[in-house]
């Protein structure tokens, strides 16, 4: 009796550790979309720890797992489709993550690799729409949810106080993302040689995130080095685009 009291005790003791041993080997076992989206949105994502993660946030992993292999293997065309239809189903309310990131984060982060990706194509006007677009649709969803704009003179405006620890935090994580969103649109813009309007984008980036300050120093977008003495001289297609990045600043301050 003595040594079947002890073996029965032995095996109690041997499944509890095995099944300690599996519960934490699965805790290590990491979904390589959820890793990769989590990096992706730099800070942004809420850890929740021992909760799984919603299907919202899932999904748009997924996606930009997708995505990203396929830009690896230099397939800039699917990447863009997976893409567009990540920012088709946030900007439609079809998908929503809140729960581990603000949406204007998600949406910035989608509409921000999309105009990269249309960049890598050389499709230089479909990257500069997606950037209006990105910051246009991004500053509503932050004014919807944060209740928060930005006036004409780059000041941070609220129309009801933030009360809440972890609202001041998405808020903020939100004005940083299109903070990043324009001054990667400003670098687009650099490139076509149009500084002016990368100036003021800089200028609006600094105004929602101090770090980005630092970059108005940036000597492409220095006054002088203006074409023609500080006058750009626009096609009709690029000064179409001038008046949509006149709007966007509209709708960013309205």
């Amino acid at each position: 009796k003595q040594r079947s009291g002890l073996w029965s005790c032995t095996v109690v003791c041997v499944c509890a550790a095995l099944s300690a041993f599996a519960a934490k080997t699965n805790a290590y076992v990491v979904d390589p979309a959820v890793s990769y989206y989590t990096q992706a949105l730099r800070g942004a994502a809420r850890s929740r720890p021992g909760v799984a993660s919603s299907r919202g946030f899932l999904r748009l992993a997924r996606i930009h797992y997708q995505a990203v292999l396929l830009r690896r293997r230099r397939d800039f065309a699917r990447a863009s489709q997976l893409y567009g239809r990540a920012i088709d189903l946030q900007s439609s309310g079809k998908l929503v993550c809140n729960e581990e990131v603000p949406n204007p984060v998600a949406l910035a982060c989608s509409s921000l690799n999309l105009a990269l990706t249309e960049k890598a194509r050389n499709r230089w006007h479909s990257a500069r729409r997606v950037f209006q677009d990105g910051a246009e649709q991004v500053q509503q969803l932050i004014r919807r949810e944060f209740h928060v704009w930005v006036d004409a003179n780059h000041e941070l405006r609220f129309d009801v106080a933030a009360e809440a620890g972890h609202i001041h935090y998405q808020l903020d994580q939100a004005l940083k993302w299109l903070a990043t969103l324009l001054t990667s649109w400003a670098l687009l813009e650099t490139a076509q040689g149009r500084s002016q309007i990368a100036r003021r984008l800089v200028q609006r980036a600094a105004s929602l995130d101090s770090t980005k300050a630092a970059l108005m120093r940036w000597k492409m977008l220095s006054p002088a080095d203006n074409n023609l003495g500080g006058k750009q001289v626009e096609s009709r297609p690029e000064a179409i685009q001038s008046y949509r990045s006149e709007r966007c600043f509209e709708g960013i301050s309205a």
